[in-house]
C-alpha cells in the first residue's frame, strides 16, 4: 500500500513526517477495525472511540461552530447536529429536523441510524453496513500519522438513505426512504502526545430524493490541493479491508467503460504496455472466462460478507453487470485514475 500512496518515494504528501513504525502501527489498527466490522457487534465500534484519549476543546469552539451552522442551514430541507465522539451521541439536534424530515429531535439519534433501535428504523437495509464501514474509515483517517488536521479546513461528505416510516410528512412516509447528504466538520483538539484528533463534529444535513441515491457515496473536501490524495487514500483503506483480488477488480473497472470483452482485453493490454512496459496479448476469451468463472463469484462472496447478508437473504451475481453494480456498492468501483496508474506501474517492479 505504501507504494500505491507514494509514501516511500519521497513525495511526503501534506508535508507530514513519515515514520515506518507509525505506518505499521496504524495498519495494525486498521486490521483491528476491519475484524470488528466483519465479526463483531456494532456497539464495539463505539467503544473503540470512547476509550481513546481525545483531548479537550476550547470552551467557545462548539458554540462558535453552532452559530455558524445556524446561519448556513437556511433551506427548508436542511438542519444541523453536534455529535460527541467520545460518548457516541448527538448533543444537539437542530429543531428544524422536524420541518425537514417530519420527526422530532429525539428520534434523530445514532442508535436508530445504525439499526439498534427496534422501534425506529432510521436506516436503509442496503446502505446501513456500508455507511457504518465508511464512517469507521473516516474516523480512522484522523488517526493516520501523516496528516495534521485543522478545524474548518476539511469536511467529510457522505450520502446515504434512511427510512421515513415515522415521518409526519405524508409524502416522505409514502416514499419509505429519503437520502441524506451529510457534511461533517470535525472540531479538533490536541491530546497529551501532541496529536490532533477530532473530539466532536458539527454536521450539516440536507434531505434529498432517494431515487438518485443508489450507493453510499463518501468523499473528503479539503482546502488546498490535497482532496484527491486523501480520497485516493480513503479508497485504498476500503479496498484493503475488503481484500478483493486486484486483477479481477481491474477487469471490472474496464467493464464499466467497455461492454465487449474484446475491448476490455485491448484496454488492459494497452495499459500494461504504456504504464508497466509489459507486452501482453490477453484476448476476449481469457477475459470472459475470468469474469464468468471467478470475478462474479468473488464479488458475490465479498458483498454478502460485508453487507452482512444472512442465509436466505444473500445476493446472487448472475452477470458482469451485476458484478459491477455490487462492486460499486462496496466502494470498489470506480478505481480512482491515479490508483489505476500506480497499480499498473507496480506490475513492472
Amino acid at each position: 500500500m505504501m507504494n500505491l500512496l507514494g509514501l516511500d518515494t519521497g513525495d511526503k504528501p501534506m508535508s507530514i513526517q513519515y515514520r515506518l513504525e507509525d505506518f505499521n502501527s496504524t495498519m495494525q489498527y486498521l486490521d483491528f477495525v476491519g475484524q470488528t466490522l466483519k465479526f463483531s457487534d456494532i456497539t464495539e465500534l463505539f467503544q473503540l472511540f470512547a476509550n481513546q484519549e481525545l483531548g479537550e476543546l476550547k470552551d467557545n469552539s462548539v458554540s462558535e461552530f453552532i452559530h455558524k451552522f445556524k446561519s448556513i442551514c437556511i433551506a427548508k430541507n436542511q438542519f444541523y447536529t453536534v455529535y460527541d465522539i467520545r460518548n457516541g451521541v448527538f448533543v444537539e439536534v437542530d429543531p428544524k429536523v422536524n420541518s425537514a424530515l417530519g420527526i422530532v429531535e429525539n428520534d434523530f439519534n445514532l442508535a436508530a441510524m445504525v439499526g439498534l433501535d427496534p422501534n425506529n428504523h432510521l436506516f436503509h437495509p442496503e446502505d446501513i453496513n456500508h455507511m457504518i464501514r465508511w464512517a469507521s474509515l473516516a474516523y480512522f483517517i484522523f488517526d493516520f500519522p501523516f496528516f495534521q488536521w485543522e478545524t474548518a479546513e476539511i469536511y467529510y461528505s457522505v450520502t446515504f438513505r434512511i427510512g421515513t416510516e415515522r415521518s409526519t410528512m405524508e409524502k416522505l412516509r409514502k416514499a419509505s426512504y429519503v437520502a441524506l447528504e451529510k457534511r461533517c466538520y470535525p472540531l479538533v483538539s490536541v491530546d497529551s502526545n501532541g496529536a490532533k484528533k477530532p473530539v466532536c463534529h458539527v454536521d450539516q444535513w440536507s434531505v434529498l430524493d432517494a431515487s438518485n441515491c443508489q450507493y453510499v457515496k463518501p468523499k473528503w473536501v479539503i482546502s488546498g490541493d490535497h482532496s484527491e490524495m486523501i480520497n485516493d487514500l480513503f479508497y485504498l483503506f476500503n479496498a484493503y479491508l475488503l481484500n478483493f483480488p486486484m486483477k479481477y477488480l481491474l477487469m471490472l473497472n474496464e467493464k464499466m467503460s467497455h461492454d465487449r470483452n474484446k475491448a476490455v482485453a485491448h484496454s488492459i493490454n494497452e495499459k500494461l504496455l504504456n504504464l508497466a512496459g509489459i507486452e501482453t496479448d490477453f484476448d476476449e476469451i481469457q477475459i470472459g472466462n475470468a469474469l464468468t468463472k471467478t470475478a462474479r463469484q468473488k464479488v458475490e462472496n465479498t458483498y454478502n460478507q460485508w453487507d452482512k447478508r444472512m442465509r436466505g437473504n444473500t445476493v446472487t451475481v448472475l452477470s458482469d453487470q451485476d458484478a459491477v453494480h455490487y462492486a460499486k456498492a462496496l466502494g470498489l468501483l470506480p478505481i480512482p485514475p491515479e490508483i489505476v496508474n500506480r497499480i499498473y506501474k507496480l506490475l513492472c517492479n
